[in-house]
């Protein structure tokens, strides 16, 4: 019960960040709330505008660790609540029709970002950070949610079988360095108001970009049988890419007491993908209660026909820039 709590966590809708190191620990408990608290190295992180206020050190040094979870299929208070309890089948059916009815039926997404940043310093209204990030996007269907929660005899107990066509996983991996500097500015009209601008500029590289595609997976109940059919599209060497982005901020500050601002994360972005670092691997995977059968085929990007080729082409012009892209 607990694997299934869990699996629920990651479904419900909740947005969290921490910083590890001191003097601002209580950043975890504050959320997004800190961004117009977050001073020094830190403001790099929630909002470089901070860094042109009055209370700004004039040095600072440590080390960050961030974590952000959403989705679009449950909210966090309806999974909290459930937590320890047995759950029956009433309890299961209206978590699996609250999916149902979140996503209008479609599939349920998971989106998340874990970071760690492993020196951050700053200087008066600049700062630098080194660090790496792992973000991933998964796309669930209601079958496999299903498939959870009752197993193969089905939401109705009578058995059934699943269709997962649709499922798809993206993860990343990044590493890289980013630069922040704000810049403070006054109107002769609000005098005691002071304000800041601020950009924090990212640049990294891709070590590993994944992309697994499901495309016609069944779960046969009778007799029962499981047929998965699926692409993953991967990075062959470690180096998939390099990618730059720009985070705006803005802050403004009154009496040196009250702050209030507001950033835009990846307000610009751009990625350089290496295509030919690519290659593609079908799956065709089928058992049952006797056997298990495995065949893949394996085919660098320089291999493929055209068409294959403008296939990845057009899924890495897609591609976009994890949430909160921090190093």
């Amino acid at each position: 019960m607990k694997k299934l709590i869990t699996l629920l966590m990651l479904l419900c809708a909740t947005t969290a960040h921490a910083q590890l190191a001191t003097p601002e620990a209580r950043s975890f408990a504050m959320g997004g709330a800190y961004g117009s608290r977050a001073l020094g190295y830190e403001a790099s992180f929630w909002n470089p505008a901070n860094l042109g206020l009055s209370n700004n050190p004039s040095w600072s040094a440590g080390a960050n660790a961030s974590a952000y979870f959403s989705n679009n299929a449950l909210e966090y208070g309806d999974v909290t609540a459930l937590y320890g309890e047995y759950l029956d089948n009433a309890t299961k059916s209206a978590l699996l029709a609250d999916v149902r009815s979140n996503t209008n039926g479609g599939l349920a997404t998971l989106n998340f970002d874990v970071g760690a940043q492993g020196l951050g310093a700053s200087f008066g209204r600049f700062a630098f950070g080194l660090g790496g990030i792992g973000a991933g996007n998964a796309e669930i269907t209601p079958d496999a949610l299903e498939l959870v929660l009752f197993g193969n005899v089905g939401e109705d107990g009578t058995g059934r079988n699943f269709d997962f066509s649709g499922t798809a996983v993206d993860l990343w991996t990044f590493y890289g360095a980013h630069a922040s500097y704000a810049q403070p500015f006054q109107f002769a009209a609000l005098p005691g108001t002071n304000f800041s601008a601020g950009i924090t500029a990212p640049y990294g590289v891709a070590g590993d970009l994944a992309k697994v595609t499901e495309a016609n997976s069944q779960l046969i109940y009778e007799p029962l049988s499981l047929d998965v059919d699926m692409q993953k599209l991967q990075s062959a060497n470690g180096n998939a890419g390099s990618a730059f982005a720009a985070d705006l901020g803005l802050a403004m500050e009154w009496q040196g007491r009250f702050v209030v601002g507001a950033s835009m994360t990846n307000a610009i972005q751009v990625i350089d993908w290496d295509a030919s670092a690519f290659e593609v691997t079908n799956y065709d995977i089928s058992a049952d209660y006797a056997d298990i059968a495995v065949a893949s085929t394996t085919l660098a990007y320089d291999e493929l026909d055209a068409a294959g080729q403008q296939a990845i082409d057009g899924i890495l012009n897609e591609a976009s820039l994890p949430r909160r892209l921090r190093f």
